[in-house]
């Protein structure tokens, strides 16, 4: 059986906050028994790209996301492993300078996402077909003329193809670790606005235990991974995350939380 994908962006856990319809406005909330049940079915309903935009816009208003990117990347990986798991960091990152609307720095990230596919090799070919330098070169043009809302479809759509690819060629692993370094980027940027910008209320984004607890699951069951460097690292700190939240109370966390979150990510220096 395929392992269910993740649809969209696998950023941040979204269901765990409000949602902007793009032509409304309005806002929708899921109750917390309904987000586990959609989470611990497998079926991630996520919204659009321009929704989980202006919901971080709502939440951290007009923050600069690239203080805490950094577009180049010193190491590509040795291993497919490696390099997938890079590919998703920077797909995160992607998004997330979008909303910044930083047209140099998306530049560099889209050439080292180009990059970095052109690394990944199976079975003797590149992963990076013409359909996706093709897509990666519209991303480009789409960038230079800033046309943001078509920019984040674009970032989406490229990380649904990709991981489409992964699964029709039978490396589920690959789709997982793509989804896992989106993930683990987007939770370790969300964190450190949180930390510059502390509000208690507002700490219910980054409680996502269903979420967490999945990927522990899967990592952790594929075999294919057993081997794989950083993996005993991405369990540590999946595993470190969920005893923080676990302690939360009301949905909402600490300054002491947020501090202990952000230093989990530098300590195990996985991204």
């Amino acid at each position: 059986m395929r392992r269910r994908l993740i649809t969209g962006f696998l950023l941040i856990g979204f269901l765990s906050m409000p949602l902007i319809s793009d032509s409304k406005k309005d806002k929708m909330t899921i109750s917390a028994k309904e987000r586990e049940d959609i989470i611990s079915d497998g079926a991630f309903v996520m919204p659009s790209a321009g929704a989980l935009a202006n919901s971080l816009k709502i939440i951290f208003h007009n923050i600069d996301w690239n203080q805490f990117i950094k577009p180049n990347i010193k190491d590509i990986g040795k291993t497919n492993e490696e390099k997938v798991l890079n590919l998703g960091i920077k797909g995160a990152d992607l998004f997330f300078l979008s909303i910044s609307q930083n047209v140099n720095n998306l530049t560099t990230v889209a050439k080292n996402t180009n990059l970095i596919l052109n690394e990944i090799i199976i079975n003797r070919k590149s992963i990076n077909s013409v359909s996706r330098k093709k897509s990666l070169k519209n991303l480009q043009k789409l960038i230079k003329k800033e046309k943001w809302g078509l920019v984040l479809k674009e970032i989406t759509t490229l990380k649904e193809n990709i991981n489409m690819d992964f699964e029709d060629m039978q490396k589920h692993h690959l789709a997982l670790l793509n989804d896992i370094g989106s993930w683990m980027e987007g939770y370790r940027l969300t964190v450190e606005a949180l930390k510059l910008n502390y509000k208690k209320s507002e700490t219910a984004i980054l409680i996502q235990t269903p979420l967490i607890n999945y990927l522990l699951k899967e990592i952790k069951n594929s075999k294919e991974l057993e081997k794989f460097s950083k993996r005993d690292k991405i369990i540590d700190l999946l595993e470190n995350i969920d005893t923080i939240l676990n302690q939360s109370k009301n949905y909402q966390l600490s300054k002491q939380d947020i501090d202990k979150l952000s230093n989990f990510f530098t300590n195990k220096d996985i991204l």
